[in-house]
């Protein structure tokens, strides 16, 4: 069975990939900039596209086990109830990902998962 929580911890670890493929891209990558820019918006998109079930039956399992999404509205529009509870669904991941994010001991998790990263690749 899908749950809330499992599709979030998903999300997460695919934006902990993310960064690491970033910096091996690029020596110059900042984690901090890449916050304080905001050019994590779009991947997080992404992200959850890529870890949201396309299945509607996972989708209702993912609706149920989080009682918040019950009390949001869906800021996307869309047709059918399906559709409405995937937009909640993407509304709180985004969420809960940005705070995750903002978090500073994410923060210092994510560099140090940064260098080892770099110190296993030299």
């Amino acid at each position: 069975m899908e749950t809330y929580e499992n599709t979030l911890k998903d999300c997460i670890s695919e934006l902990e990939d993310l960064i690491q493929y970033y910096k091996s891209m690029d020596d110059e990558f900042d984690v901090d900039d890449y916050i304080e820019d905001m050019d994590y918006q779009d991947d997080l998109y992404s992200i959850i596209d890529g870890c949201v079930s396309v299945y509607d039956s996972d989708i209702m399992d993912i609706f149920k086990s989080e009682t918040k999404l019950k009390y949001m509205d869906d800021e996307f529009g869309g047709d059918t109830i399906i559709q409405k509870m995937i937009g909640i669904i993407h509304q709180s991941l985004v969420m809960d990902l940005q705070v995750w994010l903002y978090n500073e001991d994410n923060i210092e998790d994510l560099k140090e998962l940064i260098n080892k990263t770099e110190e296993t690749n030299e």
